[in-house]
């Protein structure tokens, strides 16, 4: 008896079987059971549709075993199946995918089946004669990343809370810092929260999300520091939450001479409230939102005072500047994150005259003075007051500093709200001949000059020009040049880079982070220097040297003659080569090239090409 390939024989091992000698008169009834084979199939689908990912598979069934791996769109087919149990199961490739479901079909609704997807597998009863199609559908999960960005950089050692729903749970970053979440995009919309940073002195003032797939840019609640993202597969979204610190504001009162008479009280009043100050006191004003905020001081002249000066002061120097307005008594406070703003009104007698010294960025120390006033010394935020005589002349001056320029010399005269400014060039001011009831103050403005450092990276090459606004000068690879004492400024460098040799980066580092950030072009060999008061900026040239390609001619058997080569590595793009010669080529830069024989004598053919 002979068996169809698709069907099996019951009950015995071969299509074949023996029946016993029957005795005289006897009889023999022999069935011959068959059953219909069938058709298993496992197909990969995935979302986003066309991933390379590839899946591991297994399948078991009666006699039958199998294993390999399936991408999108691919299927295994197992013919001539044994009815039975069968079990399919897959292997993820990356932690970023899961399972998203397993839908068996019975083309005869014969078949069934138990679907397991903890542990990423299905169990199928086929019946016989049946097709049974099985679909794995995986899913990759979408990547969330969180980014945390405080103004002014470099908070380092605060901890900003954060709160993400479902799988991502709480999580903590510093300023600079940033964290990613692989998520179900199926268990979304997703939500990030962050707490409430006031109690460190911050506030949350942009939430902005990128979605990479669709180039959407949502922007978070600021109210509730919140953002909801909708999820799809395979997409990902990054999140940055921006965080202002708070400012300070220090109001101080100043008067000339130093000791106001009657011990005189001056009051204040604007954004910060109403308040009083005698000579020497200050007022400060802690944990203050950025923004613009003014403070105007009542006039002065019922205690015998006019006000001679209004002179604000930023910490950060890149910012928008804090103003004085003498004829309205007011100073308007442009407050930058993190920074602390100083104003000093300034209330003198008459027949005085008054020197202020104000140092960008703040804090600068020892500026010497001369003149009719005799010498004296100053630092960021000192004023002295001198009496005098109507009728006659004054001269200030200001000493040379090797670290500061002398930005400008403004004067005021509080008797009669005239400004006026002095010689900046020889650094002085001349007064006079002063009238009866003047009140003059002079605020002598320095701006501490940087530091610009042009840096060769490591490599092998030698003897880089440079040229430019810092003038000419030459590096070998891992050195470099400092520029001390430059003034505050813009300045361009450029690198004559050598043939053979080829600008691969250039990079430019400020030490001022909210100052106009410095540039580097490599197309054009040149860095933009943007050197801000008091900071040091870094520009690092990298550069990667040609090499040589030599090409050999070697004829081992047959004719000798002209062996003609085509190249694109130098112009002309041919040469001859005969036995024994060679074609070298020199700073070559980096890059894939192609050398072919394209013509050899008659009866000579290319046995090799061995390249080192």
């Amino acid at each position: 008896v002979s068996a169809s390939p698709r069907l099996k024989l019951l009950g015995v091992p071969m299509s074949s079987l023996k029946v016993k000698p029957l005795p005289p008169g006897g009889s023999a009834h022999c069935t011959f059971t068959n059953t219909q084979l069938g058709t298993l199939i496992m197909r990969k689908q995935t979302l986003p549709a066309g991933a390379p990912e590839r899946f591991g598979y297994t399948i078991n069934g009666p006699d039958y075993s199998d294993s390999g791996s399936l991408a999108d769109g691919e299927f295994v087919q197992v013919d001539n199946a044994q009815p039975g149990t069968w079990t399919l199961a897959e292997t993820l490739p990356a932690a970023d995918w899961h399972l998203g479901d397993i839908r068996c079909t019975s083309a005869l609704g014969s078949s069934g089946f138990d679907v397991d997807p903890d542990n990423l597998k299905t169990t199928v009863e086929l019946a016989p004669g049946d097709t049974m199609e099985c679909t794995f559908t995986n899913v990759e999960d979408e990547t969330i990343t969180v980014e945390k960005v405080t103004v002014p950089a470099g908070d380092t050692t605060t901890d900003f809370a954060f709160t993400g729903s479902g799988s991502i749970g709480n999580f903590a970053l510093k300023d600079g810092e940033k964290q990613s979440f692989s998520v179900n995009a199926g268990n979304g919309p997703y939500t990030l929260t962050e707490t409430d940073p006031s109690g460190d002195g911050y506030e949350v003032t942009e939430i902005r999300c990128v979605n990479s797939q669709t180039g959407e840019t949502p922007l978070g609640d600021l109210l509730n520091r919140t953002v909801a993202l909708d999820t799809k597969p395979g997409e990902s979204q990054h999140c940055t939450f921006t965080n202002e610190r708070h400012g300070q504001v220090v109001i101080r009162k100043a008067t000339a001479p130093a000791t106001a008479p009657n011990n005189a009280e001056f009051d204040f009043y604007g954004s910060f409230n109403t308040f009083s100050l005698k000579d020497g006191q200050e007022e400060t004003f802690l944990d203050v939102t950025p923004g613009t905020y003014s403070v105007s001081e009542v006039d002065p002249s019922g205690l015998g005072f006019g006000l001679s000066g209004i002179s604000c002061t930023d910490s950060d120097p890149s910012g928008t500047p804090s103003t004085g307005d003498l004829p309205t008594h007011t100073a308007t406070i442009n407050l930058d994150a993190g920074e602390t703003v100083e104003c000093t009104f300034t209330n003198s007698l008459p027949n005085t005259v008054s020197v202020f010294k104000a140092t960008i960025p703040p804090g600068g120390e020892g500026f010497g003075f001369g003149g009719n006033f005799g010498p004296f010394t100053l630092d960021d935020g000192d004023l002295r007051s001198f009496n005098v005589s109507q009728g006659s002349s004054y001269t200030i001056s200001e000493d040379e500093n090797a670290d500061y320029d002398l930005a400008f010399i403004l004067c005021n005269d509080a008797s009669t709200g005239e400004f006026f400014e002095g010689d900046v060039v020889n650094r002085q001011v001349t007064l006079g001949p002063l009238q009866e009831g003047q009140q003059i103050l002079c605020e002598f403005v320095n701006v501490q000059r940087g530091t610009i450092i042009i840096e060769k990276a490591l490599g092998a090459g030698t003897g880089y020009a440079f040229s430019g606004d810092l003038g000419d000068f030459s590096l070998d690879s891992g050195r470099e040049e400092t520029f001390i004492e430059q003034p505050v400024g813009q300045y361009f460098v450029s690198e004559q880079t050598p043939p053979g040799d080829r600008l691969t980066g250039l990079t430019c580092s400020d030490s001022d982070a909210n100052g106009v950030a410095s540039t580097g072009d490599v197309a054009s060999q040149t860095a933009t220097i943007n050197l801000d008061p008091g900071e040091t900026v870094r520009c690092t040239y990298t550069n990667q040297p040609g090499g040589s390609v030599v090409i050999r001619k070697a004829v081992d058997s047959g004719p000798d003659g002209d062996f003609t080569f085509l190249d694109n590595i130098a112009t002309p793009a041919t040469f001859d080569l005969s036995d024994g010669g060679e074609q070298r080529f020199d700073n070559v830069l980096p890059g894939t090239y192609t050398v072919q024989e394209a013509g050899v004598p008659a009866g000579s053919s290319l046995a090799n090409i061995e390249c080192t």
